[in-house]
């Protein structure tokens, strides 16, 4: 048997501060075999506290709606969660670390709260779609190595949140 390192990342804790879970009773599945795609917003916010550079703070905001096309619930959701870096996790790679992992596991927790909570609706359990944290690889043109520009990731639309600290 082999022994599991522990994670750099560890979840202190989680909770949702916003759920709203509205079936929609006018709903008919207008391809029941093709299965409903859900089209899901997600929104992070991350930020460090002031006073501890490895303690961190996740927001997730997590959107299920559609405007042209049927779905059997709409879904609004936040989840918070806080997290701590182990001591010695290299910090060149801490915000990709709480960036990718923090809000996969928020992700994840979610996903399952949403699948016990519609399986008690009026058309079935929902499991929202797998998503990556991780950011799209680039499509380049071959290039030589000096005159590539690192992507700026300050452009992203979260980064601007991802700025605030926490109290």
């Amino acid at each position: 048997m082999q022994t599991m390192a522990r994670s750099p990342l560890q979840l202190k804790q989680y909770f949702f501060t916003k759920i709203n879970c509205e079936a929609d009773s006018n709903y008919k599945d207008p391809n029941p075999k093709a299965g409903n795609k859900l089209e899901v917003k997600v929104r992070s916010n991350i930020a460090p506290r002031k006073d501890n550079e490895k303690d961190w703070r996740v927001i997730l905001d997590i959107n299920v709606s559609s405007p042209d096309k049927p779905i059997p619930y709409k879904l609004d959701l936040q989840v918070t969660g806080f997290f701590e870096v182990v001591t010695g996790y290299p910090e060149n790679k801490v915000r990709e670390l709480i960036r990718i992992t923090g809000a996969s596991l928020l992700y994840s927790g979610a996903r399952e709260f949403v699948l016990g909570i519609t399986s008690r609706g009026p058309w079935g359990s929902v499991l929202l779609p797998t998503i990556s944290f991780m950011e799209p690889t680039q499509q380049e043109e071959p290039q030589s190595k000096k005159s590539r520009k690192p992507r700026d990731a300050s452009n992203s639309e979260g980064s601007k949140r991802d700025k605030t600290r926490l109290t």
